[in-house]
């Protein structure tokens, strides 16, 4: 489904304003009132369309899931057929990956709002009814990039943590959490799409790397003082007087 989809209609409009309300506070902050109040439409026409809170805020997810998926499909796509179909470098992975991805907020103003919207999700781990939309078109994602990953060289294990650091640094990044702008004194612009997309790249190549050569897991830290804490004691000796 194009994320354009309905743009100009009444439930389009209706997704719209819920785009950028739950972008702005959330699942748990924005109610349907609020929804129908900022699309210019009667509450009763809102919940003729979606129904309930839940179901706007599925088709909300849903609206642009497919768009992105099919994007990063046909990016990798694009890598393997420059390879003639051999394994791809890692970086030739991330790359594909990320692209994609980092484009959409170009678009519009709704593109940067979905994106936005994405990293409220850690709010709704005990709902995940909600995100079901978007998980069930990111895992065939998923599994393909793992399986490049693999013939890249890395063991299972491996390659799923890689895919996961991905997606989460995605969120931060690319969701434009952080203003760059105003902690880099000017230096850096976060909508500077082509400079982050080499930046991203090189780093979690990096990581990727070391994470591929490194030996197992490393041992954990112990806190301050517990060695001091768990050493034995030696034996006082008594004073006789």
């Amino acid at each position: 489904m194009d994320g354009s989809i309905d743009t100009g209609s009444t439930a389009g409009r209706i997704l719209d304003a819920a785009e950028q309300l739950f972008a702005l506070r959330g699942y748990h902050g924005v109610s349907i009132r609020e929804v129908a109040a900022l699309s210019g439409t009667e509450l009763s026409l809102t919940r003729y369309h979606f129904g309930s809170k839940d179901e706007l805020f599925r088709r909300v997810v849903a609206r642009r899931a497919e768009t992105v998926t099919q994007a990063t499909f046909r990016s990798l796509t694009a890598a393997l057929a420059r390879q003639q179909g051999k394994p791809l470098s890692v970086e030739a992975i991330v790359r594909a990956f990320v692209t994609p991805i980092v484009s959409f907020p170009r678009k519009d103003e709704g593109w940067r709002n979905y994106l936005k919207l994405m990293i409220h999700s850690d709010s709704l781990s005990q709902r995940p009814e909600l995100l079901k939309p978007l998980r069930d078109a990111y895992e065939p994602v998923f599994a393909r990039y793992l399986e490049e990953l693999l013939r890249a060289g890395y063991d299972r294990e491996r390659a799923c943590w890689l895919m996961y650091f991905i997606h989460w640094m995605i969120n931060h990044v690319v969701f434009e959490v952080y203003e760059l702008e105003k902690l880099s004194g000017g230096m850096c612009s976060s909508f500077d799409y082509e400079t982050r997309v080499e930046r991203m790249v090189s780093f979690i190549v990096g990581g990727a790397e070391a994470m591929r050569e490194g030996a197992g897991i490393a041992t954990p830290l112990r806190p301050a003082g517990a060695a001091a804490a768990t050493r034995p004691r030696g034996k006082r000796s008594r004073r006789t007087g």
